[in-house]
């Protein structure tokens, strides 16, 4: 719901060590933008946070690449790991 406050509720990433990293969670319905230089693990943060609130959560999750298309992306999920399949 908007308004939500943040807290190191692991549900509001997925992951509790990333909740707490990011100052005690995302806000549902929030735009979060992760900068930095580029080989920092700017893109594998994302997507473990996306990852996460899919499994946590069940919820939709937009995710915008400028480096991949859906598919890329998916491929490149797998190769760290990140389970991204439909049941």
């Amino acid at each position: 719901m908007l308004g939500m406050t943040t807290t190191s509720d692991p549900s509001t990433s997925g992951v509790k060590d990333i909740a707490v990293a990011l100052g005690g969670g995302l806000k549902e319905r929030s735009l979060m933008v992760i900068e930095g230089e580029a080989g920092t693990g700017k893109s594998v943060l994302c997507q473990h946070i996306v990852t996460g609130v899919l499994h946590a959560r069940g919820c939709k999750v937009a995710y915008y690449s400028t480096e991949h298309n859906a598919k890329g992306l998916i491929e490149q999920m797998a190769g760290v790991g990140l389970d991204v399949s439909r049941d």
